[in-house]
């Protein structure tokens, strides 16, 4: 399957359209990411901080107050114009660049923090997976942290799901986006460690099933019922125990990564 070039997701940022508030997979997602990214950063300090697509900010209410509480300054990147318009529209006080990620137009060790949530998962090829990393690794400073999360290639439904043509995939409405190569935790490792980042910590994150869960959130949104709303996207958190038993490889969507650049620290307490 191969991942749409630039002028393909621009195509498809034009077409993006505000998430209804009301949205239980989009409400659930936005949870679950900003409640990972606050486990890691706590009440750590950046001066400037990145996160490497705005869809989520675009759509929904994203990780936008994780990022404008962590850092001085904020930024958003996505390789579709139309993308970062109506995230940055949507997100006051963030900047926003179209751009590829593979090419930050950012200056050498300008950034303490890059946040990349499911975004280097829509490349066609591992060497890209790792151009992309060697860009963001050129723009932190010594001990700036990369905060990544990639489709989990372990787990069976996402391996299978790879295998699936592009086209079949948007029929069933489950994959609303083409989707690229992705790897396993062992091959992330290996690739972090070659690029030069120091590797914190690394799991797993989303183990509610997802197929049934977006049918089901899907289902619930038409009904309009907003007491099953809370309880299911209560219930989809709660399914993140899963990620400290030894199935979590298995049963975990995406593989979630906490790296450091070796040299030093850029964040304060």
């Amino acid at each position: 399957m191969r991942a749409p070039n630039p002028a393909g997701w621009e195509a498809v940022g034009r077409e993006l359209r505000l998430y209804p508030s009301h949205s239980l997979w989009r409400t659930y997602c936005d949870r679950l990411n900003r409640q990972w990214l606050t486990g890691l950063l706590g009440r750590s300090s950046f001066d400037a901080a990145l996160k490497t697509d705005a869809f989520d900010e675009a759509v929904g209410e994203g990780v936008y107050q994780v990022l404008r509480g962590a850092a001085r300054k904020g930024y958003l990147m996505d390789v579709s114009p139309s993308t970062c318009s109506q995230a940055a529209a949507r997100c006051g006080g963030l900047a926003a660049a179209a751009c590829d990620i593979r090419r930050l137009p950012f200056r050498e060790e300008s950034l303490d923090l890059v946040i990349s949530l499911s975004t280097l998962d829509h490349f066609s090829s591992v060497v890209e997976i790792e151009q992309a990393l060697r860009s963001i690794y050129r723009v932190l400073r010594p001990g700036g942290r990369l905060l990544l999360t990639l489709d989990n290639l372990s787990n069976p439904l996402v391996r299978l799901r790879n295998s699936v043509p592009a086209r079949l995939l948007e029929k069933t409405g489950l994959v609303p986006f083409p989707v690229g190569v992705t790897l396993c935790s062992r091959q992330l490792r290996g690739l972090l460690e070659r690029v030069g980042y120091r590797v914190e910590s690394l799991g797993t994150l989303m183990h509610v099933p997802r197929a049934p869960a977006v049918a089901w959130a899907g289902l619930l949104d038409r009904w309009n019922w907003a007491s099953a709303r809370g309880a299911s996207c209560r219930a989809f958190l709660a399914l993140e125990f899963l990620s400290r038993l030894p199935t979590a490889r298995w049963t975990g969507n995406y593989i979630a990564a906490a790296c450091s650049k070796g040299g030093g620290a850029s964040s304060s307490p």
